[in-house]
């Protein structure tokens, strides 16, 4: 459906004004803006009034919780009050008339949030400039922005403020730029009152207002363009006309990552790379967090059309996004998905380059470092109690080296002296799925996985048992499954802290290995291993340690009887595999800690997986022969298991 100013609830309209946004109407139309015309169509439904107006008015900060009237003034902007008629904003570009409908439409939407933080700016305000960013994108025009009366955090900016107003525009790169009032060499054909606009159509005006548009002045492609005065750098360019030959260039396609980054960033958010739209978790960081948290997560996708959510751990908030009112081609997600996929590709790669710089640069200090303590000894291991397994040290700061499941070194942790000793990790090193790893790992051996470097080897010094040190809740995920990839048959045990509580269940179901946190006698804010070797001695950390481990095993073997008894009946019956027994059959179901094998119509064997060499194959008829506590598989033709089930 068109949009004509008919539309609109036009107060005190001049033939002269009218033509003015009939021709912009018409603009904004004719070149296929579909947010545009949504947003018109909506802010006209709901009754939006336009009023013209000849001086401009001084804006204040912050708006209305409900904006009724667009104000324009076609010579110096366009403007939104509220129904007192106090003016709220400015926006001097022609084509962001459709910002300020936006602004009529969102009184009880995304304006109830509300959102204020040094570190970034209104909700409110952003998300009617993402959707006038969109349609400058619709329509060809270099996107630039003026934020007035919002709260904005930008780093480094020097001599690119003027009075109380920033200037931003959208660079070659695709992100946001800083710079001063643009100069009207910045901007093609203006739109004013002496327009480079062919062939406008009036459309339908109220019938009682006159109207007596003179024609445009016809602009041939690659002319220069005229002038309409001290504010011409603020008009948007018009479409090209190709009445001399010329050839129009076709608008880009809505981008639904660049505005989805922006409502990103306005959650707090730190972006790097336009945003991967591929339906995946995505962890950032937070602009007010420390310098390598990851308090931010978000997820976009292009499913039709651009959407996604947006979390700020530190802050709290949580938001759904949608670009509403684009319908993306199944051409432009083609496009939008090779570039994400681009954009994925040169990321990873300037990221592989960054690790292994970190790498390279952090294997040089460790290898110049002594692996004893100095004469004086450490107070950081002093006052947790612990020893040193397989660190360094650097003066009284005790170092970390962080490995792959290989051994590689890929960054370390500093921990200085005293008793929380304020960690720190190399700067733009790889920690995702990395550990240290106090102890060997060895086949039939239970290994324990602890949160820091204190619970590992309190853990490790009261049971003996190898520990893998994940440095996070966050990471116990990926270190959890890099150490069941290598060693997929050995028991894993997660010894988490009071405090991860979350991430760790979450890894050790997702998983399926145990989990266990420490219990105190005395009431007390205590949070892990170490604290409880610390107040109640390493004896009671073994005792808690080999309970956990021996509840683990039990509800493995429940479970394993749980699924005999689905596949075969109640009367099904597990027993544990014997000394030096053979048993032949298929393995038909795997718990945490068992491979439960059929050996007859209602009997199953629940055979531990520390004592496997490998995962057997379900439904697969094998041998398990057991000598000396070990077990070995082999393949059964299936005619000779059927007969030697046992």
């Amino acid at each position: 459906m068109a949009v004509t100013a008919s539309s609109f609830n036009i107060v005190n309209p001049t033939p002269e004004k009218v033509a003015k946004l009939e021709s912009a109407l018409t603009y904004l139309q004719s070149n296929g803006s579909q947010m545009a015309i949504g947003l018109l169509e909506t802010s006209a439904a709901s009754g939006v009034k336009v009023i013209f107006s000849d001086p401009r008015v001084n804006q204040h900060s912050g708006y209305g919780s409900a904006a009724h009237a667009i104000v324009w003034n076609p010579e110096e902007g366009v403007m939104i009050s509220d129904d007192a008629g106090n003016i709220k904003g400015v926006q001097s570009s022609a084509n962001v008339f459709v910002h300020e409908a936006a602004h009529s439409i969102d009184a009880g939407g995304i304006a109830r949030t509300r959102i204020l933080h040094d570190t970034y700016f209104n909700l409110y305000e952003m998300s009617a400039t993402i959707m006038s960013d969109t349609v400058a994108k619709d329509l060809g025009e270099v996107v630039r922005n003026n934020y007035s009366g919002v709260d904005i955090k930008v780093k480094n900016v020097t001599s690119h403020t003027t009075d109380d107003k920033l200037w931003v525009q959208i660079g070659a790169n695709g992100q946001p730029e800083t710079g001063p009032r643009f100069t009207p060499t910045d901007v093609a054909p203006r739109f004013g009152s002496e327009h480079a606009y062919k062939d406008v159509q009036p459309g339908r005006l109220p019938a009682e207002v006159p109207v007596a548009p003179s024609p445009p002045p016809v602009v041939q492609p690659n002319q220069p363009q005229p002038s309409t005065g001290a504010l011409e750098s603020d008009w948007c360019p018009m479409p090209a006309d190709t009445s001399g030959g010329g050839t129009a260039v076709p608008p880009p396609a809505p981008s639904g990552p660049a505005a989805f980054g922006r409502q990103i960033q306005a959650a707090g958010l730190e972006l790097t790379e336009p945003p991967v739209m591929d339906g995946t978790l995505q962890r950032v960081a937070v602009a007010s967090g420390m310098p390598g948290n990851r308090d931010g997560a978000y997820t976009g996708h292009l499913d039709g059309h651009a959407h996604g959510q947006i979390t700020n751990f530190a802050s709290g908030v949580k938001l759904d996004w949608s670009m509403d009112g684009i319908a993306l081609s199944d051409k432009q997600q083609g496009q939008l998905a090779v570039d994400t996929q681009n954009a994925r590709q040169q990321r990873g790669a300037e990221l592989s380059e960054q690790y292994n710089n970190v790498a390279a640069r952090t294997t040089e200090k460790l290898d110049r470092l002594p692996d004893a303590p100095p004469a004086q000894g450490n107070a950081y291991l002093a006052g947790k109690q612990i020893d040193a397994h397989g660190v360094k040290f650097d003066g009284d700061k005790l170092i970390i080296p962080l490995r792959d499941i290989d051994g590689k070194v890929w960054s370390a942790q500093t921990i200085g002296p005293g008793d929380d000793g304020g960690a720190t990790f190399e700067k733009g090193g790889r920690r995702v799925g990395n550990m240290h790893i106090i102890g060997d790992i060895k086949p039939g051996n239970d290994v324990l996985v602890a949160e820091g470097y204190a619970s590992g080897a309190s853990l490790h010094q009261a049971t003996g048992k190898p520990v893998v040190v994940a440095f996070d809740a966050r990471n116990m995920d990926a270190v959890v499954d890099s150490v069941k990839s290598r060693h997929p048959t050995v028991p894993l045990h997660i010894m988490a802290d009071n405090i991860g509580v979350e991430k760790a269940t979450a890894a050790a179901e997702k998983h399926q290995v145990g989990i266990a946190f420490p219990e105190f006698k005395t009431a007390g804010t205590m949070a892990d291993f170490n604290e409880l070797h610390i107040r109640e001695g390493l004896p009671a950390v073994k005792e808690q340690v080999d309970k956990a481990v021996a509840r683990s095993v039990d509800h493995s073997l429940e479970q394993a009887t749980t699924a005999a008894r689905a596949q075969r009946g109640d009367s099904a019956e597990v027993r544990a595999a014997a000394a030096d027994s053979k048993h032949t059959g298929p393995v038909t179901a795997m718990t945490s800690y068992h491979a439960v094998q059929a050996v007859g119509e209602k009997a199953f064997i629940a055979h531990e997986l520390r004592d496997l060499p490998s995962i057997p194959v379900q439904d697969k008829p094998i041998l398990i022969a057991y000598h000396d506590g070990r077990a070995q598989m082999s393949d059964m033709a299936p005619e000779r298991a059927a007969g030697q089930q046992r």
